[in-house]
């Protein structure tokens, strides 16, 4: 995640490509669940399925929250 969103309103903007076989499928930020983008390979990115609540304005997930804070 290069410019992961700092508010709530950048999340609510923020697309999550998934490139597959058809061509890219684009999803908006789901609120409740952690707003970091996950690469899973062979160009599929998508939000990370936990839910949110740490990090900057509550946006992320505990791991990262802390990835993004400079931690472990």
């Amino acid at each position: 995640m290069i410019h992961p969103p700092k508010t709530l309103e950048e999340a609510r903007i923020y697309i999550y490509d998934r490139v597959g076989v058809k061509g890219p499928h684009q999803k908006p930020y789901r609120e409740g669940h952690c707003a970091y983008e996950i690469y899973a390979g062979r160009g599929l990115i998508y939000q990370c399925t936990r839910k949110n609540g740490l990090g900057t304005s509550g946006l992320y997930c505990l791991q990262h929250a802390k990835k993004l804070l400079g931690g472990k």
